[in-house]
This record gives C-alpha cells, structure tokens and sequence, in this order.
C-alpha cells in the first residue's frame, strides 16, 4: 500500500506540475478564467496574471523536483508499531576476540533495551548468506534491522543510538 500511494503521489505531482508550467500558462490560464468567469475567483486571477505566472513557476519547479524524487527514490519503510522490535544480527567467527567483545556489548545493550538479538557464525550456512547479501569481508559485522550498522566493534554509545531510535 505505500508503496502504490507513494508513485501515485509522484505522478500527480508531476503531472499538475506539468499542468502549471508557465509556458502552458498561456493555453490553460484564459480557459480557467473563462470556466470562472463571472465570479470572483475569476476576476482575481484576471487582476493578478502576473502573480499566477510567479506562483505557477515556484509550483512547476518544487512539483517537478518533489515528483522526481517520489517517482525515482523506494517508498519509506512503514512505520515500526510496538510489536515489531529493532532486530540486531552479529555475524561473527569462533575464534575472534573482538567478536567476543562486540557480542558481550550487544547482550548488554540486548538486556537494557529489549530489542532481538542473535548471533551468526560466519562459517555456518546462514553465515554465508549474509556475508553475500550485505557484502561482509570481516567480523564482527552488525546488521540492524537489515542494514550494516558496524564493521568492527562499535563503541557503547554508537551502538545504544542505533538500538533507541
């Protein structure tokens, strides 16, 4: 669903921005003053052309970029309800020291902010496909929420923003 409202929010900007181009002012600005011609609206707008021409230029620039940033960019991740907690993956090899390091740090921060924490072998299956799918070369490495967060291991306060968000 957000994803559909986010392209239909990005061709409707794009197209009423294409609509209020100054340069179609001069088709599209009699017919709207003809369709309200008689009433006020109508008179205002055939008193301040000169306004729509201003207005209708800061439209078409800020419709246009909004549009190609909505049309080009993914749509935002929906919004995290209660239920579903910051996920934290370490991925980390047996005999690494800074991995023991960073997986002491991360149940510590696992135990003060109640988000789900696991830890992965590096060597193991799972270990595998996430080094492939989030391109990890060392460990530890700290996957939040599907993201690399660290490469090594973080320091306390880095790594207790990144579980508070």
């Amino acid at each position: 669903m957000a994803t559909t409202w986010h392209k239909f929010k990005g061709w409707f900007m794009a197209i009423t921005a294409f609509i209020a181009c100054p340069c179609h002012l001069p088709l599209t600005l009699p017919l709207l003053i003809g369709l309200l011609g008689g009433t006020a609206a109508g008179a205002w707008i055939a008193n301040n052309t000169t306004l729509i021409y201003g207005a209708a230029g800061v439209y078409f620039l800020v419709g246009g970029f909004l549009a190609l940033r909505w049309l080009t960019s993914p749509a935002p991740e929906p919004a995290r309800g209660k239920k579903e907690p910051i996920e934290v993956i370490l991925v980390s090899s047996a005999r690494c020291a800074s991995c023991q390091q960073a997986d002491r740090l991360w149940r510590d921060l696992q135990a003060r902010h109640g988000f789900r924490y696991r830890r992965v072998d590096i060597a193991s299956g799972k270990g595998h496909s996430l080094a492939a799918k989030h391109n990890v070369l060392t460990t530890p490495t700290t996957i939040i929420d599907g993201r690399v967060a660290f490469r090594d291991v973080p320091d306390r306060l880095r790594a207790t923003l990144a579980v508070r968000r």
